[in-house]
């Protein structure tokens, strides 16, 4: 494979036929349409103007015919090893281009999915909470039921006789600890204090007049009972799920319902 190499001495050859014709580097540069530099640079073979030996051999072309030259003239074949040699010849070899549309791409999908799953995982945490597990922090203010006839009020038990010490002037007797009956899956004779039956998991806390309290973790079909001092303040989670009796009377927890977290108190 042959490519062509410029003679030298062609740049003489050029400025003596444009000086026959009588024409100026300006006139020339304006018939062509080039710069006069350019001109002016092929006159002179300073071909170091020009950015590459294809671009050099065309406008030599288009100046000899211009001239009424013979292009060919102004070249010699020569091995293809002479043009790969050559500084003025760009290489692309190696060389990869890319877009900054894929490098924004490579930024925004990694940011994207972990986006989506750090918001999949808090909403699984959340529901998990919510479902199963107890509250571990105190609870916020306290919401007395609106409704004195639907919340039945219980009157105070009669004083527990006194005990020996208490008549001899002693220390008087303290209120019985608040107590829970382990959870079972039938219902239980028992009228007094608080019966939670549940549908699907949930929990309770209870706190009565003492501050004692009492959490429970109650399974799906399961009846809890606590009996304590009262009045009774209530933390039911997964609360739409849960029957509340007191003294064997119905309470509706609906009323009382916020984030899936009922809060009241029972008098």
């Amino acid at each position: 494979m042959t490519s062509d190499a410029i003679i030298e001495g062609c740049g003489k050859r050029l400025a003596e036929a444009r000086a026959a014709k009588s024409w100026s580097v300006v006139e020339v540069a304006g018939q062509l349409k080039f710069g006069s530099s350019q001109i002016e640079a092929m006159e002179a073979e300073d071909w170091d103007r020009f950015p590459s030996r294809a671009t050099l051999r065309g406008f030599l072309r288009v100046y000899a015919q211009h001239l009424n030259l013979d292009p060919a003239s102004l070249f010699v074949a020569t091995e293809s090893q002479v043009a790969a040699a050559d500084p003025l010849t760009p290489t692309t070899t190696g060389i990869r281009f890319s877009g900054s549309g894929a490098r924004i791409w490579l930024v925004v999908i990694p940011l994207v999915a972990v986006a989506f799953f750090t918001l999949v995982i808090g909403l699984y945490t959340w529901l998990s909470q919510g479902a199963d597990e107890p509250l571990r922090t105190d609870p916020g203010p306290e919401v007395v039921a609106p409704d004195r006839a639907a919340v039945p009020a219980v009157t105070p038990p009669p004083p527990a006789a006194p005990s020996a010490s208490s008549a001899a002037g002693g220390t008087p007797a303290t209120p019985p600890p608040m107590s829970a009956v382990a959870p079972t899956a039938g219902a239980t004779t028992e009228t007094s204090g608080l019966l939670f039956t549940t549908t699907a998991d949930a929990w309770v806390e209870v706190t009565d007049a003492t501050n004692q309290r009492v959490r429970r973790l109650a399974r799906a079909g399961e009846s809890t009972r606590i009996a304590g001092t009262p009045p009774y303040r209530l933390v039911v989670g997964n609360a739409v799920h849960v029957s509340l009796q007191y003294n064997n009377r119905s309470v509706d927890l609906k009323p009382f319902i916020g984030e899936k977290v009922a809060r009241l108190t029972l008098e």
